[in-house]
């Protein structure tokens, strides 16, 4: 019987030797494809806080650029207040001017008209007119001699 049943029990050795070799195939592939998941996964991760830390940097940079421009622009509008300040300070100080300057111009142009009153009332109260002076030349020239009179109103008198 050992003879009768030596061929299936080799053929149920080959089939056992079979399952173990594709058993232990299958142990390994599951390894190996393990092994790859585990590395993919690590991979997965690092890419992840690689992603996560080149987002924070980028928003960290955006913020500084932003709070620095920020700043930047608050200089210039403190700058431009300080200026607008200084402007309005020198346009004061130009309408002081001006107001004191026009003062003076009125004060001058008072002067003036006073002057000129005094002048218009001269001439026509204390001053006799350029036709009654001019005839009293005239009369005169003809009543004294033309070389006395040349000598008297025209000519200057040696002093």
């Amino acid at each position: 019987h050992t003879t009768l049943f030596s061929d299936v029990h080799a053929q149920l050795h080959n089939v056992t030797q079979d399952l173990a070799h594709f058993r232990k195939c299958a142990l390994e592939n599951d390894q190996a494809r393990q092994a790859e998941v585990d590395a993919l996964r690590r991979k997965l991760e690092k890419e992840r806080n690689e992603h996560r830390e080149q987002l924070n940097k980028f928003r960290y940079e955006f913020d500084d650029i932003v709070h620095g421009k920020i700043e930047t622009l608050l200089d210039m509008i403190e700058v431009i207040h300080r200026t607008e300040k200084k402007d309005d300070q020198k346009q004061l100080d130009a309408i002081k001017t001006l107001r004191s300057e026009m003062r003076l111009i009125k004060e001058n142009c008072k002067v003036v008209n006073k002057s000129w009153d005094n002048f218009a009332a001269r001439v026509r109260h204390a001053r006799e007119s350029a036709v009654t002076a001019t005839k009293a030349l005239d009369a005169m020239a003809h009543s004294v001699p033309r070389r006395e009179f040349d000598q008297t109103f025209l000519m200057p008198q040696p002093q």
